[in-house]
């Protein structure tokens, strides 16, 4: 009963509410000590401390093959041509990253084929993943510390299930409709059958390949790792947005190549990345190794269809030439000259959509300024109008966003579609 500003409650459902929030606060104060590990506790969409898991796993380094051997002269000649006719993008924070890189970046510049070799073959387990892909010292040492519940499990399981969430094989908690402990053990699921339904009711497959000593967990005998499961999410609303086999596909900053394997592998093999040279050749590597013979096509080579481009060539694609083009967590990181290029360029080169999935929290850029907004830059330079705008429903403080060209020679952009 309301009285003005006065709320009355049975002193039962006060006491109720109390116990509520006394269960809610010491639940944190255990999430806190037990997820500690790793700079992904924030990542979480659901309360993980109920959450079942799957046996963890870590991979071993490549073993030295004639196919490795080969992944690493390729990516080496590509680094060589790339560097031959390099462009310097603006400073960023990816200046840093690349210098705590150096061993590598050095090993590519000597064209050392034994040093790239050995830290291609254990790139998961090293910073040469550092803002690529899931990697974090602190989570292989939870592994390792608590090999039966780690960080990495109950990230998995918290994932899959948002995955499957997004996709409409496993139904949302309601907190309203269900109480509290619904909510609480959202992620109390079978894992397989999870799996089973992407696969089986939304044909999506989130294995990943057994390649530079990833890690993640076995789903009845399957690999699957953080990235791989994220990635899919991606590749679902591609698909979801019209792209099928024989549409061209452009990434701008291609991670490790997760995503690119993913598509690929899903029959979405017109694909193209752009990114900075030193980081071509970790997905070159990447997806030489986990793809078809012949399919990967580095800077300068004429065979395959799936591209890894150095970041230039963008600028070099005809008008309306791409009918998607998709950036994850990477615009924001840019300098600021480059991502306004990239939109630009986007609004040129785009004949469908542009899938941008970003936070925009805009925090220090490792020195270099602000991170950008997506959303920001595009109103700025007009070209792109907004088709939708979401909560993204793989990770906390990220955004969802569908962008069209606007006609050529508009101005203003980012107008919602009307009604």
């Amino acid at each position: 009963m309301k009285l003005g500003p006065i709320v009355l409650m049975k002193s039962s459902s006060f006491g109720r509410l109390l116990d509520t929030q006394t269960m809610l606060t010491e639940e944190n104060s255990k999430l806190s000590a037990e997820l500690g590990a790793g700079t992904t506790v924030h990542s979480f969409m659901h309360y993980p401390w109920t959450a079942t898991v799957a046996p963890q796993c870590i991979l071993e380094p490549d073993a030295g093959s004639p196919a490795v051997d080969e992944a690493v002269e390729r990516v080496l000649a590509a680094y060589k041509r790339a560097m031959s006719d390099y462009v310097a993008p603006d400073r960023s924070m990816w200046d840093v990253i690349e210098k705590r890189n150096r061993a590598f970046v050095a090993a590519l510049e000597t064209g050392d084929a034994a040093a790239a070799r050995d830290m291609l073959g254990r790139m998961f387990q090293s910073e040469l993943i550092w803002g690529l892909g899931k990697y974090d010292q602190n989570l292989l040492d939870d592994m390792r510390r608590v090999p039966d519940r780690s960080h990495v499990q109950l990230r998995i399981t918290d994932a899959l299930v948002s995955l499957a969430q997004a996709a409409g094989t496993c139904p949302l908690t309601s907190v309203e409709q269900q109480g509290v402990k619904a909510q609480l053990e959202a992620l109390k699921v079978d894992l397989q059958k999870i799996a089973a339904d992407l696969q089986s009711r939304a044909g999506l497959d989130v294995s990943s390949p057994r390649v530079g000593a990833a890690y993640g967990c076995s789903l009845s005998g399957v690999f699957v790792t953080i990235d791989s499961i994220l990635h899919s999410y991606t590749l679902y609303r591609l698909r979801q947005l019209g792209a099928e086999a024989g549409s061209t596909i452009c990434e701008i900053g291609g991670g490790f190549g997760c995503l690119a394997e993913l598509a690929c592998r899903s029959g979405l093999s017109n694909y193209a990345i752009y990114d900075l040279p030193w980081v071509n050749a970790i997905q070159g590597y990447y997806l030489i190794m986990t793809l078809p013979a012949g399919a990967v096509r580095l800077y300068g080579e004429d065979r395959g269809t799936v591209a890894v481009n150095p970041f230039w060539l963008f600028d070099r694609l005809g008008d309306r030439s791409v009918n998607f083009v998709v950036n994850t967590d990477s615009l924001p990181e840019m300098g600021r000259q480059t991502a306004e290029n990239y939109i630009r360029q986007i609004a040129r080169v785009v004949s469908g959509v542009f899938l941008s999935i970003n936070q925009e929290a805009r925090a220090s850029n490792a020195g270099f300024g602000q991170q950008n907004s997506v959303l920001e830059i595009a109103r700025e330079l007009g070209g792109l109008r907004t088709l939708s705008r979401s909560l993204y429903w793989m990770r906390q403080g990220y955004v969802e966003e569908v962008f069209a060209p606007a006609p050529f020679g508009r101005q203003s952009c980012c107008q919602e579609m009307p009604d």
